[in-house]
């Protein structure tokens, strides 16, 4: 009778001696001695000079990735040699030289000592236990004297590189993912605000407008008189980044400087009014208001309207008479611009002028052209937004009583004789004023 053969064995743990792992190492006690010391000391100088590099000077993600993977191999190696010394000292019996070295195979299958198995019991399982402990303990030594540089890579040191490379594509990523406002923490790290100053200092001008862009965005106080410098530059473009920089760091020490520019590009240089009218309007400084009233009143488009988008945001308070006035007797470009400010400067006494203003254009109600000032994260400031006259009127109402007029609110919305995008513009302050009503019980 045949019989029946017998199924190999499913072995979850792996046979040590059949690995064959840096068998050299374990020719001797010594050896392996110094090949654990050797492994453990090149482990901490590799993790080193990883953790180093890649957050202080490199400038390609592709080649942190390599980097990181060879630190982490090096916590292998190590972990593993480190086992082997460990077994060798510590487990029962010859465990170098008739598991490691497997000096079963040199010996005679039919000879004493081959068929006294006991003699070689490989401590699988304790083996690969140690080695994962090891693995656990490198890893925790490292990160105890090098600080958790791979969660640092995670949070910030990714974007480092980034900023640092030379591709264009990769700096606007990175200064568009930081300027987020998830990433506000990271905007006063020494580490970010020094790679932002070297990138001020860029050789190429795009280099150095697009860091004065970041810096302003991730109001970076401490590159004040970066960009300060950046504002004397000869290259225009870099002098109206570094303009609109300053307004958005919010530091009073600006204002002189953006009223001096404002006051010589008057009818001389308009990029540079127009980048400087746009840090007024950042700025949202008080101090400010009376040089944007100067050139709201030009009839230049752009300045005048990126005047006007300047005293809303300044919410300038002075400037309504002179925002009324234009509304009266101004063309329609320049009454959309006051429009547009007035939605957001004018106060409960201005309202019979505005409901006013909004029965006199029953029959002619001109559509306001968009304009939009758009940043270099593609965020977009509507400078104009495209409503029609009567839609801002409604809604300069509506702030300036903060919801008071809802029953003339309500009766334009029910007039079948408005048109439609009146009626819904209304019907939905209507549901706003309900909708806060009740959050207010």
């Amino acid at each position: 009778m045949t019989p029946t053969p017998q199924r190999p064995r499913l072995q979850l743990i792996p046979n040590v001696s059949e690995i064959g792992l840096l068998v050299p190492l374990a020719r001797s006690r010594g050896r392996l001695i110094a090949s654990a010391l050797a492994s453990t000391a090149a482990l901490f100088a590799v993790t080193a000079f990883v953790a180093s590099y890649i957050m202080e000077f490199s400038t390609s993600v592709g080649v942190n990735l390599l980097l990181i993977t060879a630190a982490m191999l090096f916590i292998v190696v190590a972990a593993y040699i480190q086992a082997m010394l460990i077994g060798d000292l510590f487990f029962p019996g010859n465990f170098r030289e008739d598991v490691l070295l497997n000096r079963l195979r040199e010996l005679d299958p039919n000879s004493p000592e081959a068929l006294d198995q006991t003699r070689y019991r490989s401590y699988n399982l304790a083996f690969l236990v140690a080695v994962l402990l090891l693995l656990l303990g490198n890893y925790v030594a490292t990160r105890a004297a090098f600080g958790d540089w791979l969660e640092a890579y995670h949070q910030i040191g990714y974007n480092l590189t980034e900023l640092r490379a030379d591709d264009d594509d990769a700096r606007k990523r990175a200064f568009t993912d930081l300027a987020k406002p998830l990433y506000k923490d990271l905007w006063t790290d020494p580490r970010l605000v020094e790679t932002v100053r070297a990138q001020l200092k860029h050789p190429r001008p795009e280099a150095r407008q697009l860091a004065a862009w970041g810096a302003g965005a991730m109001h970076m106080t401490p590159l004040y008189d970066d960009l300060l410098a950046l504002l004397q530059s000869e290259d225009k473009d870099t002098a109206a980044a570094a303009a609109v920089a300053l307004g958005k760091l919010g530091d009073p020490r600006a204002w002189p400087h953006l009223q001096a520019l404002l006051e010589r590009a008057w009818d001389r240089d308009p990029q540079l009014a127009l980048a400087g009218l746009r840090g007024v309007a950042m700025s949202r400084a008080q101090d400010l208001g009376p040089i944007a009233m100067r050139y709201a009143a030009l009839d230049q488009p752009e300045l005048r309207d990126t005047a006007h988008f300047a005293l809303m945001q300044i919410a300038y308070l002075p400037a309504r008479g002179d925002l009324f006035e234009r509304l009266e007797s101004g063309s329609p470009e320049a009454q959309c611009a006051a429009l547009e400010s007035l939605k957001f400067i004018a106060a409960p006494e201005d309202i019979p002028r505005l409901k006013a203003r909004f029965q006199s254009l029953d029959t002619d109600d001109p559509t306001c052209q968009e304009r939009l000032w758009i940043e270099p994260n593609d965020h977009k400031n509507h400078i104009i937004w495209s409503e029609t006259h009567r839609i801002k009127l409604l809604k300069a109402v509506w702030n300036a009583g903060h919801g008071a007029e809802l029953e003339w609110f309500h009766t334009i919305a029910i007039d079948k004789e408005m048109p439609w995008p009146l009626r819904a513009q209304a019907a939905d302050l209507v549901e706003i004023a309900r909708h806060e009503s009740q959050l207010r019980r």
